[in-house]
């Protein structure tokens, strides 16, 4: 007959002796963070549709900077892939719109839109532009998570550990408030101790990622970024526009918000004198590319708050800079034509310090053969655009740093590409031959 040791029956009777004992003073165990997360979860997957007011709010203070933003929808589903995301305030929102035919995509601040094909369920708009655009933003990706057909699995794929915070009142009610924490950020939420166990707060904690992109500038910042819900609806009214949007008079309609791939032949700019740079900062102070000349390396990248490959491309592009900020390369992120409030609040709300020139105008985005966002120019200290890239790939930041490596080791990689598309010329012109005359 097997035994256990002395030691660990005394262990294992003492663990139960405590489990007793907090029951029988009216003290219940502990709960498991993860098995209310999927108690929330089981409880949306049985809805056949439902609607809820949502908001994104972001703020930081601290002594130089002071700001918060927050931007409002009204959010409905009905399964199995009918969804519309509805902007009600906030200057940098989007609207999202999803029947059983189309996925449009409205950027008001910009007044353009995006039509895609509609998925077959809400958990594939991940998959879809309208979806990366979304997850771009600092709390987006939160809500994606729960219109999928299996929140839990979603929000809890990249976890690596999980606590119980314990029980926090939210206008008068009672909630559990449990942390996860992933290898890129960390993040809370609170769900319902009475009742149905609605969500009613997401908060992502970005120190991790922003820590990991060099963004250390506003460490000592407190910083409040949340994903707030309320008025949960389980049987909404859902009209016949409910999930349609036909858009404004003026509206310009896009192929796609993302750059296709870089055109072939080189950039018209590849290897020669950058055009000047003259603008001013959020602070009205200049920007000179002319100060930099002989001294730096200058990046610049043209982008704009609406655009989701930007600003996805923008925290790859700070870290590749931050990584040579002490071997003579500075950087501007050129925003086009948004008034210095929507940029301060877009910075606020994803938590980034960066520099930012202002071509009020598209004057100069138009100097460096802007047609797609986010563009991103490499100047030499000689003055010569030494790279363009056009779009945004995950591959971006190390592309960069080693771009940025080589021109700092003496090289011409404008001469070098250059070099490589004539050569690419000839050997096409040798395999077409002479043309044919008739």
């Amino acid at each position: 007959m097997n035994r256990l040791p002395l030691s660990v029956a005394l262990l294992g009777f003492s663990a139960n002796m405590l489990v007793a004992l907090s029951t029988a003073r009216g003290q219940a165990p502990e709960p498991d963070p993860k098995a209310l997360v999927q108690q929330a979860s089981e409880f949306l997957q049985k809805q056949p549709a439902f609607s809820v007011h949502t908001e994104f709010f972001a703020k930081i203070e601290s002594p130089a900077v002071n700001q918060e933003s927050q931007t409002k929808f009204q959010v409905t589903l009905a399964r199995p892939n009918q969804f519309a995301m509805v902007l009600e305030e906030g200057d940098n929102g989007i609207s999202i719109y999803c029947n059983d035919a189309e996925l449009l995509t409205y950027v008001p601040s910009a007044n353009i839109y995006v039509v895609e094909s509609a998925p077959k369920n809400t958990g594939e708009v991940f998959n879809t532009e309208a979806g990366q655009f979304l997850a771009s933003q600092s709390a987006g990706g939160f809500l994606l998570c729960l219109i999928d057909p299996n929140p839990a699995e979603k929000l809890l794929q990249d976890v690596t550990s999980a606590k119980y915070v314990g029980r926090e009142e939210i206008d008068g009610k009672p909630y559990h408030r449990c942390r996860f924490e992933e290898e890129q950020f960390d993040w809370d939420i609170w769900i319902a101790a009475d009742g149905d166990p609605t969500i009613a707060r997401i908060a992502p904690d970005m120190t991790k990622r922003l820590k990991s992109a060099g963004a250390d500038a506003i460490s000592d910042a407190k910083v409040d970024v949340r994903l707030t819900f309320s008025d949960w609806n389980f049987a909404p009214e859902i009209g016949d526009g409910t999930f349609t949007l036909t858009p404004p008079e003026g509206a310009e309609k896009l192929d796609s918000f993302f750059q296709q791939e870089e055109e072939q032949g080189p950039h018209p700019l590849l290897g020669k004198v950058a055009p000047p740079v003259n603008l001013e900062n959020l602070d009205g102070k200049p920007v000179d590319l002319a100060r930099h000349l002989g001294k730096e390396i200058v990046i610049l990248d043209f982008w704009a708050t609406w655009c989701g490959p930007c600003i996805a491309a923008m925290p790859e592009v700070n870290a590749s800079a931050e990584k040579f900020a002490d071997r003579g390369v500075a950087l501007y992120f050129v925003n086009l034509q948004e008034d210095a409030d929507t940029i301060r609040a877009f910075l606020t709300e994803q938590k980034l310090e960066v520099a930012v020139a202002l071509d009020t105008e598209g004057a100069v985005a138009a100097e460096y053969g802007v047609t797609g966002i986010p563009q991103t120019v490499i100047i030499g200290k000689d003055g010569k655009v030494q790279v363009v890239h056009v779009g945004f790939s995950d591959s971006l930041q190390k592309q960069l740093t080693a771009e940025l490596e080589g021109l700092l080791a003496g090289t011409d990689l404008a001469a070098e590409e250059l070099a490589k598309y004539e050569k690419q010329a000839d050997e096409e012109q040798k395999t077409d031959g002479p043309a044919d005359t008739p």
